[in-house]
């Protein structure tokens, strides 16, 4: 869609928009070699707590891209089922980006109730890492799922099936638009097209996942953000 009509259709909606320059000045992100872990925190003006912790990750290579998704889709299946987390009220996912120019990050966000134990919720991530590849009721073993993921990479949905499917049910264009997110989402994470995505997943067994977490995401190597809303003036 070009920008012009995306642009009209906004300012039929919300008014015109005008330009105006950033309240907080841009700085360059820092090369990921080099950089050292961190700890930070953060107020912003909303009523929402996170934790967030991310770590560096090699994106050479198709299967470096791969694997990375994999195991980012297998952490957050493994979050979903973790009793610390949900004992605390915390909610987490993980996911696997390019954050151009500081190189690929694996990173989890955990939304936080107030007053949560954010020592409890660092405790229950890390154990969730240390876990990732072990099979359980919400997470399939590394090699299933490898498959799993190739099999489904490996063409794009039946839209005409699909909509036979859904007709008459309700919010079934919705349906159909989570399925074109996803597979962009993919592409995007990636930067694979879903061909390339099917071919690098298949090449990939669970001990190359296992390597990977071993040598990416040790505890040394993370650095975590703790957001929460600025006091009241």
């Amino acid at each position: 869609i070009p920008a012009d009509e995306v642009r009209k259709a906004l300012e039929a909606e919300l008014g015109a928009l005008e330009r105006r320059e950033a309240r907080v000045a841009r700085r360059p992100a820092r090369a990921r070699e080099g950089a050292k872990p961190r700890d930070v925190k953060a107020a912003w003006d909303l009523d929402a707590r996170h934790h967030v912790e991310w770590y560096p990750i090699p994106h050479e290579t198709p299967a470096d891209r791969a694997a990375a998704w994999a195991l980012a889709m297998l952490l957050t299946a493994r979050l979903q089922g973790e009793a610390a987390l949900s004992g605390a009220g915390a909610r987490a996912l993980a996911t696997a980006d390019l954050l151009s120019p500081a190189g690929r990050f694996l990173a989890v966000s955990a939304s936080l109730p107030a007053g949560a134990d954010v020592a409890k919720v660092r405790a229950a991530i890390r154990s969730a890492i240390d876990r990732v590849l072990e099979p359980s009721s919400t997470v399939p073993s590394a090699d299933a799922f490898l498959r799993q993921m190739a099999q489904q990479a490996g063409a794009l949905p039946d839209f005409q099936l699909l909509r036979k499917q859904l007709a008459g049910q309700p919010m079934a264009d919705v349906l159909e638009a989570q399925a074109v997110l996803t597979i962009a989402h993919q592409e995007i994470s990636t930067g694979l097209a879903r061909a390339e995505l099917a071919k690098a997943l298949r090449g990939l067994k669970a001990q190359d996942l296992e390597a990977f977490a071993a040598k990416n995401l040790g505890a040394a190597r993370r650095s975590t953000l703790l957001l929460e809303p600025a006091a009241d003036e």
